[in-house]
């Protein structure tokens, strides 16, 4: 079992970090705009950082992320017992399943299932804050698929815009449509797919979907 941490410690771990931070802050050219564009990614990054850590005990999934409609292939997608929660909240309009009753009156945990079963199954796509990137890291906020949900941590394949490389082009997927996306292609570099925690999702952000081919791609490369 690890020792707790000593008030002492705290102080001089907070004191030192505060320390460096003042001598990075005090090296930055403010005359050169890539280095006033640096500086300012990474102090939006801290503040948010500091955001996913101080909400972490807390975080609940909003009412507002339960999809106001359901198409027919996603419910006819889910196993019996949870179409039979659907139907609690749900109701056939011909044309797929709308909500019927206001979102804040669906209980915690059926909130959750709902959420989980379309905005965050596999083959959605999210808005992800990835973070601050050094050098050629990826980071920053950027759509990503979801591959695999693991109810509190996503497996995810970030989009981007940018054309690959001749060098990368193997390990890229290109994308030609997000349902429920402005249309454009984007592609998926296989080698940066990773794990992220949910906090890093933009719950209040638009959702959109892929198609199943575009994820049997990414099978195939990754």
């Amino acid at each position: 079992m690890k020792e707790p941490v000593s008030m002492a410690e705290l102080e001089n771990d907070c004191a030192a970090a505060q320390e460096r931070l003042g001598e990075y802050l005090s090296t930055v050219d403010t005359g050169s705009p890539n280095g006033m564009k640096l500086m300012r990614a990474y102090m939006q990054w801290v503040r948010l950082k500091t955001d996913l850590v101080s909400s972490e005990q807390d975080f609940t999934m909003p009412w507002s992320a339960v999809p106001g409609k359901v198409s027919v292939h996603d419910f006819f997608w889910l196993n019996e017992d949870k179409q039979a929660l659907f139907r609690r909240y749900y109701r056939d309009d011909g044309s797929g399943f709308a909500l019927a009753v206001k979102r804040q009156d669906i209980p915690p945990a059926d909130k959750d299932v709902i959420i989980h079963n379309t905005v965050l199954r596999r083959g959605c796509v999210v808005w992800v804050e990835f973070g601050y990137n050094i050098g050629v890291e990826f980071g920053g906020r950027h759509p990503a698929i979801i591959l695999r949900n693991n109810r509190d941590s996503l497996l995810v394949a970030p989009l981007s815009s940018q054309a690959p490389s001749p060098a990368t082009a193997a390990h890229n997927v290109a994308v030609h449509n997000v349902y429920g996306f402005p249309k454009k292609t984007r592609y998926v570099n296989v080698l940066r797919t990773r794990w992220i925690s949910l906090l890093r999702v933009d719950m209040q952000g638009s959702f959109g979907s892929v198609k199943g081919s575009v994820l049997s791609e990414i099978n195939a490369k990754a």
